[in-house]
C-alpha cells in the first residue's frame, strides 16, 4: 500500500489529467481483496484510474478527447484479449477517440500460447480510433512511426532486470487536428 500511496502522490502532482490502466500483472478483478482497491485517488479527479469497460470523457478536464480503456482482469487471458466491449460502443463525436489497452501484439511479442490479451494490427484498426497507445511489450514500437502511425507501444521507463541491454523510453505524442501523428521517442 506504501507504493500505491507513493505512485498516486507523483500522478496527482502533474498539471494535466493523468491515467492509469491496469495490467496483466496489477490486474484489475473487482474483488473486495483487489490490489487497486487501495489506490487513493486524489479528490481534484485528474488522476483516473480506468478499471472499466466504459468511454471515459476528458472534456471536462480540458483534453479534447474521450479514452476507450481495455484493461486486464486477470493474469492470463487464454487466449482473448479485453477489446469485445467496443463492438456495441457508441462514440463521442467531434472528439479524438484514444484506444489505450494492455497485451501482447503479433509479429511483435512472443505470446506462443495466447495467454496475454493477444491483439494483432487488424483488429485494432477496425474500431478506427484516432491513436492507440498500448502496454505489456517492453520495447518500443513502430521503431520509426510516420504521421499515419496509430499504434504506440512505449516500452519501460527503465531497464527491467539484469540482462535488459536498452535505455527506458517513453513517446510524446502530438496529435493533430487532421488526426496525423507527432511522436518522438524520448530517453528516459
Amino acid at each position: 500500500q506504501r507504493y500505491l500511496a507513493r505512485a498516486a502522490k507523483i500522478l496527482a502532482g502533474f498539471d494535466r489529467v493523468a491515467v492509469v490502466l491496469p495490467g496483466n500483472h496489477d490486474f484489475y478483478s473487482g474483488a473486495s481483496d483487489d490490489f487497486w482497491k487501495h489506490f487513493p485517488l486524489p479528490e481534484h479527479g485528474r488522476v483516473l484510474l480506468l478499471d472499466q469497460y466504459r468511454p471515459y470523457p476528458l472534456q471536462d478536464l480540458g483534453v479534447n478527447a474521450t479514452l476507450y480503456p481495455s484493461h486486464c482482469n486477470k493474469k492470463k487471458s487464454e487466449k482473448q484479449n479485453a477489446l469485445g466491449w467496443l463492438e456495441q460502443c457508441e462514440r463521442a463525436p467531434g472528439f479524438f477517440q484514444i484506444g489505450i489497452a494492455h497485451g501482447s501484439f503479433e509479429g511483435l511479442s512472443p505470446d506462443l500460447e495466447k495467454d496475454y490479451f493477444p491483439m494483432n494490427a487488424a483488429e485494432l484498426e477496425k474500431f478506427r480510433m484516432d491513436l492507440w497507445l498500448m502496454g505489456h511489450i517492453h520495447v518500443q514500437f513502430p521503431p520509426k512511426p510516420s504521421p499515419q502511425s496509430r499504434i504506440f507501444y512505449s516500452g519501460t521507463h527503465e531497464p527491467d532486470g539484469m540482462d535488459c541491454k536498452h535505455e527506458g523510453k517513453a513517446w510524446l505524442i502530438e496529435l493533430q487536428e487532421d488526426r496525423s501523428v507527432k511522436a518522438s521517442s524520448i530517453s528516459t
